[in-house]
């Protein structure tokens, strides 16, 4: 039961949309909060890879890296839809 209500907070959670948003309105403060969040979200539910990329996102934009955090995205985001599509078979 526990780990349903997790999966279920994880496929309505908004964060990957809030870094997404940020890096292409150039915003690193909202990107940086996106990513923060996927990055503890992912650490959370033991997500590895994903938290490892958004970890590397979110070091980015700390240094405010915009272009080094976006050059990650493609990579990101695949790892969050593979969570999402598995997640989502659980449901």
């Amino acid at each position: 039961a526990m780990i349903g209500k997790f999966v279920r907070m994880f496929l309505q959670d908004d964060s990957f949309q809030i870094l997404e948003d940020g890096l292409r309105r150039g915003d690193v403060k909202e990107a940086f909060r996106g990513a923060h969040t996927l990055k503890g979200v992912a650490a959370n539910l033991g997500l590895e890879r994903l938290r490892a990329l958004a970890s590397d996102m979110t070091e980015c934009l700390r240094r405010g890296d915009l272009s080094g955090a976006q050059a990650r995205l493609a990579e990101t985001e695949t790892a969050y839809r593979r969570v999402l599509a598995a997640l989502e078979e659980l449901e």
